[in-house]
């Protein structure tokens, strides 16, 4: 049973299962995410970047291959159904930047720079950073933090880049959203 199915155990069954659910989560690994907009129109501008056709996606000291990197995000994208490719197009409006292990920069310089460097993710565990751009300048910024995952095709990898995408590009306005703390006014 993966992480996930023994969440919905848990929400779904009475006592017992609610236990059996619990032990198991606690064996699953347990993945942080935290992010920030910088725009409060971040849901729109996913939908215009989706209407535009691919999303350049640059990955930066990924342990995976970066086509396994771009494919994960791309299976577990929230919708609009986003396109995410390796090419790069100096056309494009909109890209995303992932960056893997402990980065020397802060997130908010990432669509900024040609290139980003990063220290590998402390043993044991692994560090993900995303930036959602439009152009050189910065809409979104995600972290995800977690156990270390040996491969991209583990499906806790799929889950921790569902729940990075997930954080990068939400599907409500961050900044007025009742449900993300946000006033709603």
């Amino acid at each position: 049973m993966n992480c996930r199915s023994a969440c919905e155990l848990r929400r779904s069954r009475g006592w017992f299962a609610a236990l059996a659910g619990a032990a198991l989560l606690a064996a699953c690994s347990d993945v942080s995410t935290s992010s920030y907009s910088y725009r409060e129109d971040v849901p729109g501008l996913e939908q215009h970047a989706a209407s535009l056709g691919p999303t350049t996606v640059a990955v930066y000291n990924s342990p995976y291959p970066n086509d396994d990197v771009i494919a994960a995000m791309q299976r577990h994208a929230p919708g609009p159904q986003m396109t995410f490719t390796a090419k790069p197009d100096s056309s494009a409006a909109y890209r995303v930047v992932v960056v893997f292990g402990e980065s020397h920069s802060a997130p908010s310089t990432y669509c900024e720079a040609d290139a980003v460097t990063a220290s590998p993710s402390p043993s044991g565990r692994l560090t993900v950073t995303a930036a959602f751009c439009s152009g050189r300048t910065i809409l979104s910024d995600a972290v995800a933090r977690t156990n270390a995952i040996a491969s991209a095709h583990d499906p806790e990898f799929g889950q921790v880049m569902g729940d990075l995408i997930s954080a990068l590009l939400p599907r409500n306005n961050p900044l007025t959203s009742p449900t993300m703390g946000g006033s709603g006014r």
